[in-house]
This record gives structure tokens, C-alpha cells and sequence, in this order.
């Protein structure tokens, strides 16, 4: 586990796999990175040549607490594209599962530079 500072929270997150093309997984609820599945798609994306984050969103796992932004979901959003710019991996496949949909698809239309592709599931 490593953990980094974006925009003033502290971020704990995973890289899986070294590839050349960058992802990054957001899970739904406020489940964590260790969510049974979220590594082990990760792993799967390592297979196919990519290098994966997978991160606790503020609130949530072994990150920081923080109710900054106009929203939650805008401030996961914020800090994901914060993360993925200082870990230098954009533009990324966005993935995300229930409340990590709604996470990527902000990230999305707030950061559409940073976005490679989208997928979102159990929206």
C-alpha cells in the first residue's frame, strides 16, 4: 500500500502491473480498494498490458476524511484526476462500479483530458 497526498487528503492506493497503457479503478459505496474483485480486474488489466491504480476515495477505506468541494462525488472526482496527474498515468481507462460510476463519470466530463475510455458499471 502506498499513500499520497492530492489536494490536501491523504490518498492510499495500489498500482498493479507495469503496461504501458494507464487505468484506474474507483469501487461503488464506500467499499476500498481490497473490495473482493476490484484487484483481482486489475490483475486482469495487468495481462493486457496496463499499468492499474486502485484507490480508496476520501471517506472510505484507509484515506483521509474530508467534506471539502461541492459535492462528494465532485471532490472524488477532483482528487481522482489529481491522482491519476501526479502518478503521471493519463489518459486512463476510468473504471467504475456503482458510486465509482457516478465518481468516473464526473471525472469524465470535469477532466476529459485525462480520460482514454470510459466504463462504468451497476450504474
Amino acid at each position: 500500500m502506498a499513500k499520497t497526498e492530492v489536494n490536501g487528503i491523504g490518498i492510499a492506493y495500489d498500482i498493479i502491473g507495469n503496461g504501458s497503457k494507464a487505468a484506474i479503478i474507483t469501487p461503488g459505496g464506500r467499499f476500498p480498494r481490497d473490495t473482493p474483485g476490484v484487484r483481482q480486474l486489475a490483475e486482469e488489466l495487468a495481462r493486457h498490458d496496463y499499468r492499474t491504480v486502485i484507490w480508496d476515495r476520501p471517506n472510505s477505506g484507509e484515506s483521509d476524511v474530508c467534506f471539502t468541494g461541492e459535492s462528494e462525488s465532485v471532490m472524488n472526482a477532483d482528487t481522482a484526476a489529481a491522482l491519476l496527474e501526479q502518478l503521471d498515468m493519463s489518459p486512463a481507462l476510468v473504471i467504475g462500479g456503482s458510486a465509482g460510476s457516478r465518481v468516473s463519470l464526473i471525472l469524465a466530463h470535469r477532466h476529459p483530458e485525462l480520460v482514454r475510455k470510459l466504463v462504468v458499471v451497476w450504474i
